[in-house]
């Protein structure tokens, strides 16, 4: 269900901005024909701390990420842990990188600041969509946001509220 919840969303955002994330990419420096990825600037770790709560997402890359329909898509990736008041309560770290459904992170870049991504609650087995957006002029600290999945009804499930995660951060890039 979860898997194929995320698979939808990236079809979604695949749809609608391939053609703008390969007019959107930074030209390589020296010219010629080469591009930098898009997004590069949130690949790698972010944490948010609040007491003894603590948040962290690793974004990566993913340049031939397998699609339902067979194609292949350049994506960013992400696994995320929650511990609070010292406890771990969700972490997707452990999981297999290569089975789709253990990423909790999943999006096709279409802007250099901006994410917009598929989000799985673990815990409360739940999509969501997280917002994450880096100021160029603070490139160190990532602004995060998580809402519902609008347009999403089960009628086999109860509607399950909220997330187990924060749903607005401030996180910092780790060295």
């Amino acid at each position: 269900m979860k898997n194929a919840l995320l698979l939808a969303l990236l079809l979604a955002l695949s749809a609608s901005s391939f053609a703008q994330r390969n007019s959107a990419a930074k030209a390589a420096p020296g010219g010629g024909n080469q591009v930098l990825p898009l997004a590069s600037s949130f690949l790698g770790t972010w944490e948010w701390h609040s007491g003894t709560d603590v948040f962290r997402i690793v974004l990566t890359r993913d340049n031939a990420y397998p699609a339902p329909n067979g194609k292949l898509y350049s994506v960013i990736l992400g696994r995320h842990s929650y511990a609070k008041n010292g406890v771990v309560i969700e972490e997707t770290f452990t999981k297999s990188p290569s089975v789709p459904k253990e990423w909790s992170l999943l999006t096709i870049p279409r802007e250099e600041w901006r994410l917009v991504m598929g989000f799985m609650d673990q815990t409360k087995q739940k999509s969501g969509s997280a917002e994450l957006i880096i100021n160029p002029n603070t490139p160190n600290q990532l602004s995060f946001s998580l809402k519902e999945t609008m347009g999403t009804v089960s009628l086999n499930t109860p509607n399950v509220v909220g997330f187990t995660i924060p749903t607005a951060m401030t996180l910092t890039r780790v060295p």
